[in-house]
């Protein structure tokens, strides 16, 4: 189900004004920013430096994690939440695949650099989708736009499964006190970061392939 995604114009801007409801009246007056689908992508994003905090500051992993969760949560809500209320439209859609890749560069870097969370983790969960995004700029220079494709989708929802994973992990090795040494807790995030890598770099294949099809007609 693709609840956020709409070509062309908002949805609501095929009611007469009359017609609309409390929501597409206000989408319609705040140009599209103010919708129940962007509050809950903000909710998502904001539950980043809240996770982050407690994971490294206070090394709280399993809250960290569950905080995070529930951010992943909003992100799903607020595609449902813009289909139930009629809103959905371009902006909207930009603003929830901006704010989930901006939330899961910034939990991979802030895992990094406050944990023991591998860099190969993320070099090989990051890069793929790093390099769909110049793609997709260029695309849109040519009045094209790329919508996230299924692989890129799973890919997306196994990076965020490998976090969630390490962090009880980690928890879990906290408290045996064998974090670092007990292997058991690395293997299955590893299994899962291998899985994402192969389904971004086939979505990044797709990516190519419709950048030169939108470019050059082949």
């Amino acid at each position: 189900m693709n609840l956020h995604r709409i070509e062309g114009e908002p949805e609501w801007s095929g009611v007469k004004p009359k017609d609309r409801n409390s929501w597409q009246k206000l989408a319609a007056a705040t140009k599209g920013f103010v919708t129940p689908g962007n509050f809950f992508s903000v909710l998502g994003l904001l539950s980043v430096p809240i996770g982050l905090w407690l994971i490294i500051d206070g090394k709280h992993y399993l809250a960290g994690a569950i905080v995070l969760a529930a951010g992943r949560l909003c992100d799903l809500l607020d595609g449902w939440a813009a289909d139930k209320t009629g809103t959905k439209s371009p902006l909207g859609e930009k603003i929830d695949a901006s704010f989930d890749k901006i939330s899961t560069g910034l939990v991979l870097l802030g895992l990094w650099l406050g944990t023991d969370f591998p860099l190969l983790f993320v070099v090989l969960l990051l890069v793929p989708h790093l390099l769909i995004t110049p793609l997709a700029l260029a695309a849109y220079r040519h009045g094209k736009s790329f919508h996230p494709s299924l692989p890129g989708k799973l890919s997306m929802a196994l990076i965020w499964l490998s976090i969630i994973v390490s962090l009880v992990a980690a928890e879990l090795a906290e408290r045996s006190e064998s974090m670092s040494t007990d292997t058991r807790y690395i293997i299955v995030p590893a299994v899962i970061v291998v899985a994402s890598f192969i389904l971004s770099t086939i979505a990044l294949a797709g990516y190519v392939r419709q950048y030169w099809q939108t470019s050059y007609g082949r």
